[in-house]
């Protein structure tokens, strides 16, 4: 009875089981891959070389990974809150509310690890052929140990996601499932606010501690990392003083007799509270791994692993950003339904939703050409990274970003707009 209703489960909410498989998929493929790619210098053993680059890539990666599997989690377990209250009223117990959970979990995990270690070993012959043009002479080959290693790694992941379900299963009670919004994280709230410093003051420090770090880069490209963590600090400042007082000025005055764009910027101040998190995690992943790729162009074995740790980061961070976005906006069909009944029609949400994740990620999509195009034009003037590599870092940036969008922006029409046949059966059910 559990298995048939977490199948149903899954097929009823077939997009964000896809996306919850894909990020289990993506997460295999790159870290059986990474393994096989660092352990083909004989040289390198990321489990027991402190020392090695390469090693603090593997932390970086597995720190990383577990961050994004949390938000994954939380974007397909959160909606189901519901199911999961009703099985409690029910007269369900912890363990059948906890195996309804992990059925569907672990389903999704033997239908991705395989397909994710296939993928990785169909990308070696990739791999070799891009190490082949630096004519060093040494290809990457499949290692028993390497697939130990991978697997240990893979073992922790399912554990942390088995981790996850059955304390989501067992913290919440049935209100708390009933009014999923009630388990949505920060509320962005600026905790340390200094009373005497005045505002404009603020603002003008916030704005300097953003800019002035691409300076220093251009200054001292070796102070990239600590320049550009500096720069996210003055980009707190940015969201606390200047941002988010500036959209309150237009949902409150200027705009007032645009109800359209009134409705989007609220939003909008709300999306991005909430997404400041995840909007630092991606820029510092990117940061710091171009940093570090830039350190190891002498050795092809770590230059070739960062490299492919950059372009599966930055996507499994973009993807992080959506799942945090798509958890946000799944439960804002109640706002929807009141703005049907304040006057706004169909094709003014309609317009309403496309401004809101247009501005979303335009203002994120800014950010980043900001700061990652800086700091690839400063290494390639010095002539660190050739034009090409930058190209293609960058676009490894802003990709990511632009599929996320539009996966976002179908997520986020299909959970507010109700299909037609719903609308059909409750109006049937309504005339009965």
């Amino acid at each position: 009875m559990i298995f048939s209703d977490a199948l149903r489960s899954i097929r009823k909410d077939f997009s964000k089981a896809f996306f919850y498989w894909l990020i289990f998929v993506l997460t295999t493929m790159f870290i059986y891959l990474f393994y096989n790619i660092s352990m083909s210098d004989p040289s390198v053993n990321p489990l027991n070389d402190t020392g090695n680059m390469i090693t603090y890539v593997m932390i970086i990666v597995i720190i990383l990974c577990s961050i994004d599997i949390l938000f994954a989690n939380d974007f397909y377990v959160k909606p189901k809150g519901k199911d999961l209250a009703v099985r409690l009223i029910c007269g369900g117990r912890f363990i059948q509310i906890a195996s309804f959970l992990m059925i569907q979990t672990i389903l999704l995990l033997v239908l991705a690890i395989p397909l994710g270690i296939a993928l990785s070993y169909l990308c070696i012959p990739g791999v070799n052929a891009i190490l082949a043009m630096s004519n060093h002479g040494f290809a990457v080959t499949a290692h028993p140990e390497a697939a130990l290693n991978a697997t240990v790694i893979i073992l922790y992941v399912v554990f942390w996601i088995v981790l996850l379900n059955l304390s989501f299963a067992y913290r919440n009670a049935v209100g708390l499932l009933m009014n999923p919004s009630t388990i949505t994280g920060s509320t962005g709230e600026d905790t340390f606010n200094v009373a005497f410093i005045p505002r404009k003051a603020k603002q003008i420090a916030s704005a300097l501690l953003f800019v002035l770090p691409i300076v220093v880069i251009y200054m001292n490209r070796n102070l990239a990392v600590i320049a550009a963590i500096a720069g996210l600090v003055g980009l707190n400042g940015c969201f606390k003083h200047i941002i988010v007082p500036w959209l309150n000025k237009r949902v409150s005055g200027k705009w007032i007799e645009q109800p359209r764009m009134v409705a989007a910027l609220g939003f909008v101040r709300r999306d991005l509270i909430v997404l400041k998190n995840n909007i630092f995690l991606f820029l510092a992943c990117a940061i710091i791994l171009v940093s570090m790729l830039v350190n190891s162009l002498d050795n092809d074995i770590a230059m070739m692993t960062i490299l492919l740790s950059y372009l599966v980061m930055t996507f499994l961070q973009a993807l992080a950003l959506m799942f945090k976005f798509g958890t946000e906006v799944s439960l804002r069909r109640r706002l929807y339904m009141t703005l049907n009944h304040i006057g706004y029609m169909h094709e003014d949400q309609e317009a309403i939703v496309k401004k809101e994740v247009k501005y979303v990620y335009g203002f994120i999509l800014a950010i980043t050409v900001f700061y990652v195009f800086n700091i690839l034009f400063a290494y390639t003037l010095a002539g660190d990274l050739s034009w090409k590599l930058s190209l293609a870092l960058l676009a490894g940036a802003i990709v990511p970003l632009l599929f996320c969008q539009f996966v976002n922006l179908f997520l986020y029409r299909k959970a507010v707009f109700p299909k037609l046949k719903d609308e059909e059966d409750a109006q049937r059910i309504n005339a009965e």
